[in-house]
């Protein structure tokens, strides 16, 4: 019994003496700040986002087609129209905003351009309510 009590004592000793030695050691990176996407204006397929961070020297936006396909886009600014979107689809964009080559922001937006629905009137049948009117 105590063996094992030294033997714990000992390897508790050097686990909080190695996490100090510097080849032991971890950088940690600190999740992107999430940022706000905003939707500007959106006519004829053309749909246009905005976002507002201070520093940010360009992005990428990333989102799937219809057909499954991704599509990515870089360029520098805080704004971008995107054209051709279709109605009836849910389209995801993922906006990566840098400083340089530091990933500094991320923001994620779900957008359905326009949908498409039909309305019909149903059949009814009058039907007689004991002791007058009808249902």
């Amino acid at each position: 019994m105590k063996i094992s009590k030294h033997t714990i004592t000992i390897l508790v000793i050097a686990a909080l003496l190695l996490g100090y030695i510097p080849v032991f050691q971890n950088d940690v990176w600190a999740a992107p700040m999430p940022v706000d996407i905003f939707v500007d204006s959106y006519t004829d397929g053309k749909l246009t986002l905005r976002w507002d961070v201070a520093g940010a020297t360009s992005f990428s936006i990333s989102y799937h087609d219809p057909d499954g396909t991704e599509q990515n886009i870089s360029d520098s600014g805080n704004t971008y129209t995107i054209s051709n979107l279709q109605n009836d689809y849910i389209y995801d964009f993922k906006v990566d905003i840098y400083s340089g080559v530091n990933l500094v922001g991320r923001g994620l937006l779900y957008y359905l351009p326009r949908i498409t629905f039909y309305a019909t009137q149903g059949e009814q049948t009058r039907e007689a309510i004991e002791g007058g009117g009808y249902e």
